[in-house]
């Protein structure tokens, strides 16, 4: 039997303010370091580089990945330790004042007690989504991106880990459509280019 949502059950979560910004490191440059908060972003080696800078400017910051992906990119046992406590606790790990997740945390982990702000690094909506609702509390403060800002690329998995043709490059070129000044379509060396700066490893 399907019995009809008593919608007096539903528990929903407000987010109290919502800015939008242009290019996350410099507004990783302007967040006060007195507040904790989750960064998301999807590729392993850009939260790597994020934090790092992050971290430069005086944040603590740590990043949780799956451990499916260990082999490839593997954490440290601080990592491995804050990635627990996050699944066990729930809460972000009082060590850190800026946490950084990626996709497989999008729809894995639940987190409650104090978070200040989150940072979705993704214009996607259902990604924007579904990394809310990660926090089940009321948020103060939600950062996205700007429609229109810095690039934020993903290859689809069908060009991943796999040789790639003239033909494939020409494709891949084509689906992520990036254009020049002149709004002419980008070709394989700058795209290859803009991949590696956004932290794609290209051999």
């Amino acid at each position: 039997y399907v019995w009809p949502i008593d919608k007096s059950n539903l528990i929903q979560y407000s987010t109290a303010r919502t800015d939008h910004y242009t290019n996350l490191s410099y507004l990783l440059q302007n967040i006060d370091h007195d507040r904790q908060g989750i960064c998301f972003v999807s590729r392993i080696e850009q939260m790597k580089k994020h934090a790092a800078a992050a971290q430069q400017n005086g944040f603590r910051t740590i990043c949780v990945w799956s451990i499916n992906s260990h082999a490839v990119h593997p954490m440290t046992d601080e990592q491995l330790a804050a990635r627990e406590y996050i699944h066990n606790e729930e809460a972000l790990h009082p060590d850190s004042d800026l946490v950084f997740i990626n996709s497989s945390s999008e729809t894995g982990i639940t987190i409650r007690g104090q978070v200040d702000y989150m940072i979705i690094h993704s214009r996607d909506m259902t990604t924007q989504v579904q990394v809310r609702g990660r926090y089940r509390e009321d948020l103060p403060q939600l950062y996205l991106p700007y429609e229109h800002g810095e690039e934020i690329l993903v290859v689809p998995e069908i060009f991943m880990g796999r040789r790639l043709f003239a033909e494939d490059k020409t494709l891949l070129c084509e689906t992520l459509n990036l254009r020049n000044s002149g709004g002419r379509l980008c070709m394989w060396p700058t795209v290859q280019k803009k991949l590696q700066e956004a932290g794609y490893t290209i051999i």
